[in-house]
């Protein structure tokens, strides 16, 4: 208890009730609440005390859920540690991989900028695939997509961005993309 009397009241999420995996990598409170919690094992979603949970059975690209990002819409974008980007939207998962064009498999963060590109840092550097081109090439309008990338040809001291520290990335007020490197943080 505090000095004020107030109990602090902890609540703990495990394997044990459904959370996929025991290691939670990533973390997004939805507008109403809700919360997208990434773990080594899977994807989960926990509101009003109920735990949802989505594995690579499910058709999660990749068990090690590293990034999330909503769209003002819904869709939830997964950065994966080695299953590419995803999109979760209504129930179903779809993915683009180095194969369809994404820069690297590895995404350990996704940020949008004010022009409709999403954003991912990797260990090959930085790369934004722009989101109505990626939802082409789910719909089947498209065949693939070409990222803007970035890495020590560009002046970057380091292409190594995941960071190992989170948030591996933030967007300042003012729009500015920042992220880390290995090297320092590059923006």
């Amino acid at each position: 208890a505090d000095p004020g009397g107030h109990r602090e009241h902890l609540e703990t999420w495990t394997v044990a009730d459904g959370l996929p995996g025991g290691f939670v990598q990533a973390l997004l409170e939805e507008p109403r609440g809700a919360l997208w919690i990434g773990t080594n094992e899977g994807l989960a979603r926990l509101e009003g005390g109920r735990l949802a949970a989505w594995t690579t059975a499910d058709g999660l690209p990749d068990r090690s859920v590293l990034a999330l990002h909503q769209e003002p819409a819904g869709a939830l974008w997964i950065g994966t540690a080695g299953g590419g980007l995803s999109q979760f939207a209504d129930g179903r998962f779809a993915t683009v991989q180095v194969g369809e064009g994404l820069a690297e498999d590895m995404v350990g963060r996704l940020l949008p900028d004010r022009s409709g590109r999403l954003w991912m840092c990797g260990n090959r550097g930085l790369s934004a695939v722009v989101v109505s081109e990626v939802e082409e090439l789910f719909a089947g309008r498209r065949e693939r997509i070409v990222p803007l990338t970035l890495g020590a040809g560009d002046g970057m001291r380091s292409a190594e961005c995941y960071g190992g520290t989170q948030p591996a990335g933030m967007v300042t007020r003012d729009g500015h993309l920042w992220f880390p490197t290995i090297r320092g943080a590059v923006v």
